[in-house]
């Protein structure tokens, strides 16, 4: 079925939070509570998170001819090659299922905690394992422990399993500026919400916010969907009041569409259903692309020049790079390094600064390539002394 625009329903729901809660509209979401915005991340924040757990994680490929049942240390294992891997209560269940075993059996013996219960799941494994198609090819999915590797799921060879990573970084694509919200779950398994900035929606003013809730899972607890929704408010404890779900997008697991076919009809689907400024959207993008090789101070000085900013407020958005730097190194010497300072500068400052910072960052993200080097070519040819005289006093180095 094809998606349609979303028409929130009117409510006074969550009309409390707006009234009475500090809201998070200097960031760019003023329909959620500035406290529950604080706790959220950004998909790539979360992805980093994931690629550098995995060396706690692994991955090994095998078919069932070439796995045995065992009972080891009191607990059912596999031996798989040299290893034995041992399973939780979810992967007995899956392996139990896709032997003919059925998931209820393990799951009981599991969890009883009996002293023999492990012997009798490695023989009646092993008996349902040799009636089993010994071709067929599976994944294993394992956390390394120091003692003991956990088995913590078992899934075909042919599912189509896509990694968190993967799925992270589409959302990101996708809801630039977003932020990751309600996460839960853990390595294996992602379920969340992406708030999507007012900034980059077609409709910048409505009075409703606007999310996309989606979940991924390696070892199939959950298959691969998202659903965009609007909401009147997040309050403070992370409640969602007043909310009109649209419709949701899914992937069979047994297809395998081309990923970045698939990724455009992620796009797709949330734009019909949340229209998202395509100008917006590619400004935003465009100032990624924006780079340069000269030291940050004179193009920071140069902009303060430019804008007319004093000594003070030139201070504090220097010291805002220097916080954003340490957020996405990458991106540090390009122009949208440069805007994401000049609106975090003026979240910490009175409210009239903000709104000059918010303006200012609004002008710099309309720049052209010709004008961004117009202004690269100012700041290189500026010297030590013109530089430091743009500034109030700072004693970090940059």
């Amino acid at each position: 079925m094809f998606a349609e625009k979303i028409e929130p329903v009117s409510t006074n729901k969550g009309d409390f939070v707006l009234e009475s809660q500090e809201l998070a509209d200097k960031e760019g979401h003023r329909n959620v509570s500035k406290l529950w915005f604080d706790q959220t991340t950004t998909p790539g924040e979360e992805r980093d998170l994931l690629i550098a757990s995995r060396d706690q994680r692994y991955t090994l490929s095998s078919s069932l001819g070439r796995i045995t049942p065992v009972a080891s240390r009191g607990r059912w294992a596999l031996r798989v090659r040299d290893r034995l891997l041992y399973f939780d209560t979810y992967s007995g269940c899956q392996f139990g299922t896709m032997i003919g075993m059925g998931a209820e059996y393990p799951m009981k013996l599991i969890e009883s905690g009996h002293s023999g219960d492990a012997e009798m799941l490695a023989a009646a494994s092993n008996h349902s394992l040799r009636a089993s198609d010994q071709s067929k090819e599976i994944v294993l999915q394992i956390d390394r422990e120091d003692d003991q590797d956990t088995l913590r799921g078992i899934v075909s060879a042919r599912s189509n399993i896509y990694s968190n990573e993967w799925v992270l970084a589409v959302i990101g694509r996708a809801i630039p500026e977003g932020r990751l919200s309600h996460r839960r779950g853990d390595a294996y398994t992602l379920r969340a919400n992406v708030l999507i900035p007012d900034t980059i929606r077609e409709e910048a003013d409505s009075e409703y916010g606007a999310l996309v809730s989606f979940s991924n899972c390696e070892i199939l607890k959950c298959g691969f969907s998202l659903r965009p929704s609007l909401f009147r408010a997040i309050c403070m404890n992370g409640c969602i009041w007043g909310e009109t779900k649209g419709q949701r997008f899914r992937v069979n697991r047994r297809e395998t569409p081309d990923l970045g076919t698939l990724e455009k009809a992620i796009k797709q689907h949330i734009e019909a259903q949340i229209p998202l400024s395509i100008s917006a959207l590619d400004r935003l993008l465009a100032t990624r692309s924006f780079s340069t090789s000269v030291s940050i101070k004179p193009v920071l000085a140069q902009v303060a020049q430019e804008y007319r900013l004093n000594k003070k407020l030139a201070l504090s958005v220097l010291e805002a790079w220097y916080v954003e730097s340490r957020l996405t190194p990458d991106l540090g010497h390009t122009l949208f390094g440069v805007v994401n300072a000049v609106t975090r500068a003026g979240q910490a400052l009175d409210d009239r600064t903000w709104v000059k910072c918010d303006e200012l960052g609004g002008r710099l993200a309309q720049l052209s390539r010709d004008e961004w080097d117009s202004l690269i070519t100012l700041a290189s040819k500026l010297t030590a002394k013109e530089v430091e005289a743009r500034f109030a006093t700072w004693s970090l180095a940059v």
